[in-house]
């Protein structure tokens, strides 16, 4: 099926960009998944930008945060199908661009709020769900840190167990010395 994903050969995450090699459809093609946090997308010409970037370095899915885009929607430009969620001003929001082939595979999209966003894609054996999330830093009210994790939550429950789920996010981590409950050690860097 065009824009479909395949098992038989395993995606691998470390410092670069995951990879995920299709051998049934995409013979000898090499799939990039990359997540970029921008400052801002609303701004004439900026998503030109990215999408150029995008094809410069043959990215078939980027996950984008900080987009501050308002409202929830999706639309195609050029070849590319860009998914997003925001919220009721310019802050925050989260967006998906998916090349020509894998937006042939959108089964659905459940924008959560302008921090969350799940796209399920049709694939073989098994549907991939691409999770794209951006938390509030340590810094940020305990009660809106525990509404995005609550949300997350519930985001995730609506992903199978057979299902593979790839989580693209900023989790806006913050390292030091001092100990901040249970989440950083004395011994952080």
């Amino acid at each position: 099926m065009p824009g479909s994903w395949s098992l038989r050969s395993q995606g691998f995450f470390d410092r670069h960009s995951a990879t995920v090699v299709n051998a049934k459809t995409f013979r000898n093609r090499t799939q990039r998944i990359a997540t970029w946090n921008i400052r801002k997308l609303y701004q004439q010409g900026k998503l030109d930008n990215v999408l150029m970037e995008m094809n410069r370095m043959r990215i078939n899915c980027l996950r984008l945060c900080k987009v501050r885009w308002t409202e929830n929607g999706h639309f195609r430009k050029n070849d590319k199908t860009i998914i997003y969620s925001g919220g009721h001003e310019h802050q925050r929001g989260v967006a998906l661009i998916l090349d020509k082939r894998l937006s042939k595979s959108i089964l659905g999209c459940w924008p959560k709020s302008d921090r969350l966003l799940l796209v399920k894609l049709n694939s073989s054996p098994f549907n991939v769900n691409m999770i794209i999330a951006y938390a509030p830093t340590t810094d940020a009210d305990e009660q809106k840190i525990e509404e995005f994790y609550d949300s997350f939550d519930e985001l995730y429950s609506n992903c199978k167990s057979q299902e593979i789920n790839i989580l693209m996010g900023d989790f806006n981590a913050k390292v030091g010395s001092e100990k901040k409950g249970k989440t950083v050690g004395t011994h952080s860097l």
